[in-house]
């Protein structure tokens, strides 16, 4: 086997076949530019046994491929720029960096990066610090992941279009035994056209993320938000701003969904941010805020346990639960309260279920608070009063020697 070496080198309008590397051991591209191409330009599939094999690219660009740029299995690509779709098949750990990924486009599913489940399922699959822009497919226009580990750092998905669902990506996992870890999430104008559904879809498995922010996404059809199935997820520290569709998130087939600290604001949902099916559905949420939301926040069956724990709102209760106004009860385990600052607050749970793990606010947290003030007041004034008996105490003692001083000296005057 020998190594093959390539710098700097630049192919334009390739029409008549791909660079096969197959038969070399060890392949570093450096600093190649390829655009207007109708063929691959690398084609490598190595067998799943040959682990010495070394795949590296970098500082390289990639534009205008009608097919698949590069198709390969288990690699590392660090700091590149991609302008066509680039097709997974492995079974190893996969690992993408610092990528960058412009008008991708495929007939068929994930315009930037599709891994095929059917030929492959890698352990682990990670992207960091990516750019998906106006990348398009008819299912994921962004990027389509099937692993048993899925992992999206620092990624950022613009303008990426779908002709028929999830416009930015698609996650799945055949599993639940381990939590995908994705932080630092954001999903802008995907779409801007208001056409399509699912700005993003989670399924199958058990989702964290942190910072995720999903912004002016213009869904025609449900789920502009996101879109999960039969998974466990959980974000922390969102924003869901200015985002349309018929709804927000839609839930289905048993879901688990926890959402804590972050903004939803300024949604034109045609139904709620939140909906589900007639699917049993655990929801809790847990200091959001509600602004300028068109609808009502929630659109859900009897069969759901949703649970609000001090979240806010920019307008009535029963407005913000769609109730009627001539309607005098509030749902069911519906406790109106205030948080410190005084600013409209509900602890609210939808049907018999009440998640312990969560600290439930009563009416008595409120008396907490107040007995807390007082014993703060009480412990002050203590301490004032103990300073004031030391004053004196000290007072009282210098006066006294001052006295048998003053004695003393009458007494020697005398």
């Amino acid at each position: 086997m020998q190594n093959l070496t390539l710098l700097y080198l630049t192919f334009s309008s390739n029409l008549l076949g791909s660079l096969s590397v197959n038969r070399y051991s060890n392949i570093h591209l450096k600093g190649m530019t390829t655009k207007n191409s109708f063929y691959s330009l690398i084609y490598l599939k190595w067998n799943k046994n040959d682990i010495k094999k070394q795949f590296l690219i970098e500082n390289s660009r990639f534009s205008n491929f009608l097919q698949t740029a590069i198709y390969i299995t288990s690699f590392k690509i660090s700091n590149k720029t991609f302008e066509n779709t680039l097709l997974l098949n492995c079974d190893q750990q996969i690992i993408i960096e610092n990528c960058f990924f412009e008008s991708c486009s495929t007939q068929k599913t994930g315009g930037a990066i599709y891994l095929d489940p059917s030929q492959c399922m890698p352990k682990t699959i990670s992207l960091t610090g990516c750019t998906f822009f106006n990348c398009k497919a008819t299912n994921s226009g962004g990027v389509y992941l099937s692993s048993n580990d899925s992992i999206l750092s620092r990624c950022c998905f613009n303008k990426c279009f779908a002709r028929i669902s999830n416009h930015a990506f698609c996650l799945q996992s055949p599993t639940y035994s381990h939590k995908s870890e994705n932080e630092l999430i954001s999903i802008y104008k995907c779409p801007d056209t208001g056409s399509g559904r699912y700005s993003c879809s989670l399924s199958n498995g058990n989702f964290l993320f942190t910072y995720f922010n999903s912004t002016n996404n213009k869904n025609n059809d449900v789920a502009s938000i996101s879109h999960v199935h039969s998974s466990y997820s959980e974000f922390y520290y969102v924003n869901f701003i200015n985002n349309s569709g018929v709804d927000g998130i839609t839930l289905h087939d048993s879901i688990e969904i926890f959402i804590t600290e972050g903004n939803i604001i300024s949604n034109n949902f045609k139904v709620s941010p939140f909906s589900a099916t007639e699917d049993l559905c655990y929801v809790i949420i847990d200091r959001v805020f509600f602004i300028q939301n068109v609808r009502p926040i929630i659109e859900l069956n009897d069969k759901c346990i949703f649970y609000l724990s001090y979240c806010s709102f920019d307008t009535e209760i029963r407005e913000a639960f769609g109730i009627k106004q001539e309607t005098n009860l509030l749902p069911r385990y519906c406790k109106v309260i205030e948080d410190l600052e005084g600013s409209p607050s509900i602890d609210y749970v939808f049907n018999d279920v009440c998640f312990t793990h969560i600290p439930v606010s009563s009416s008595s947290s409120k008396n907490d608070h107040n007995t807390f003030y007082i014993l703060i007041i009480i412990s002050g004034a203590s301490i004032i009063i103990l300073s004031a008996i030391l004053i004196i105490i000290i007072f009282v003692i210098r006066k006294k020697k001052n006295l048998e001083g003053w004695l003393t000296t009458n007494e020697q005057i005398q």
